[in-house]
């Protein structure tokens, strides 16, 4: 059984540094909740396209493809990035809900 495709775009909003996701309507949000669920390839690139253009606007630096564990909670899969997106694991008082 193959595993299902399922990425969300991850970058930093160069404004103040957070963790920001791409929406459908390419805008940056602080929710995995509100990211685009790519489930193809063809889907990651047209997705890609769009964070290439918020580079090039300067609003966000560094965006990524990440696999999201299941595409209900769109949760990283990876636990760097489920850290990435919370804060700091040094300085709790520092952390963000999400």
């Amino acid at each position: 059984m193959s595993k299902e495709f399922a990425k969300i775009i991850t970058a930093n909003r160069l404004q103040d540094g957070a963790v920001v996701f791409l929406t459908s309507e390419g805008a940056w949000a602080e929710s995995t909740q509100a990211a685009a669920v790519a489930r193809t390839p063809d889907d990651e690139t047209r997705l890609l396209t769009l964070a290439a253009a918020s580079v090039k606007a300067c609003r966000v630096v560094d965006p990524n493809a990440i696999d999201v564990s299941a595409l209900n909670t769109r949760e990283p899969a990876r636990l760097r990035e489920r850290i990435r997106q919370v804060g700091p694991t040094v300085r709790p008082d520092l952390a963000r809900a999400i």
